[in-house]
């Protein structure tokens, strides 16, 4: 499938989550605003070998497809990118639709039990399955679903959430995540107890991204003013959407926080947090604070 596409009447395009075939890898999109016609782009399986860590990624892909390797124009540095023209793409809700066809394992069972329980709360919601349920859900260990919509939609599927959260369907999640440095397990163990857009539902280990776009949209060219720690207290935020937005108040200043890693949300406000990551210069002079690149996020 080459995108964009229709779904039930909305015109969408692979953002975060969308499943990407290149010639060489099978990975995912990452994102809401690409330098198009070029997509932000991590593979996940290169050459046939599963890889997680970012430098190993970027060697594998240098080697196996180095055309996939290209100058963004928008953070103005080298990544990886695939041509929306150039890639294969398979919807998450069209994943799901797979799984419900072909796979009989007891963890597709659940993830598309938990996706209909969503369809359920808001219609209105895109909904599937990406990660390794999308591509090889026959060896899949753990739960990775994504839905779409605009934030205001997107609340009814956090409610849910909290609601099966409540009644013990869902369980806090106290594992130690791909990747994951010791301040983020250290996040994790003291959000956990909370958390819904993580945790364990019957023994397995799920994750549902809501995901506040439906399809992808220009990014602008920024300027990385350089790393930078921010320590303050949360004034205000949405803190339940990738990305997730939060605003960072020290006395009279204050700074704005953006991520679209999972284990960076539901922070509440009104804790002090110390965030490490780099300082970027938006159009009209808005500075961005972005931990999502071997940065951190920690409660004070």
């Amino acid at each position: 499938m080459h995108a964009p596409v229709e779904e039930e009447g909305i015109r969408v395009g692979p953002v975060e989550g969308w499943m990407v075939r290149t010639r060489s890898t099978i990975g995912f999109v990452k994102g809401c605003l690409h330098p198009l016609p070029y997509l932000y782009y991590v593979p996940r399986v290169i050459a046939g070998i599963k890889l997680y860590d970012e430098p190993g990624i970027t060697s594998a892909v240098k080697f196996a497809e180095p055309e996939l390797i290209r100058e963004d124009p928008c953070l103005g540095l080298r990544t990886t990118l695939v041509h929306i023209k150039e890639a294969g793409f398979t919807t998450p809700w069209d994943a799901a639709r797979r799984l419900l066809k072909t796979c009989k394992r007891r963890i597709c069972q659940t993830a598309l039990s938990l996706i209909e329980q969503i369809e359920n709360a808001n219609p209105r919601v895109l909904v599937g399955v990406t990660g390794s349920l999308a591509y090889n859900p026959t060896e899949a260990e753990d739960i990775d679903i994504v839905a779409y919509s605009q934030p205001s939609e997107l609340q009814d599927v956090y409610r849910l959430l909290a609601e099966l959260r409540e009644e013990g369907y869902l369980k806090p999640y106290h594992g130690e995540g791909h990747q994951w440095s010791s301040s983020d397990k250290e996040l994790n163990l003291r959000l956990s107890e909370k958390r819904v857009l993580l945790g364990i539902v019957d023994s397995f280990e799920y994750n549902v991204k809501l995901v506040a776009c439906l399809a992808p949209a220009r990014c602008v060219r920024l300027r990385r003013i350089g790393e930078t720690v921010w320590r303050g207290r949360v004034c205000t935020s949405i803190n339940y959407t990738i990305p997730s937005l939060y605003v960072i108040c020290n006395g009279g200043r204050r700074v704005n926080m953006l991520t679209y890693r999972i284990r960076y949300t539901e922070i509440p406000a009104g804790v002090d947090i110390e965030v490490r990551g780099w300082l970027e210069e938006w159009c009209s002079g808005l500075k961005v604070l972005v931990p999502d690149h071997g940065g951190h996020v920690k409660l004070l």
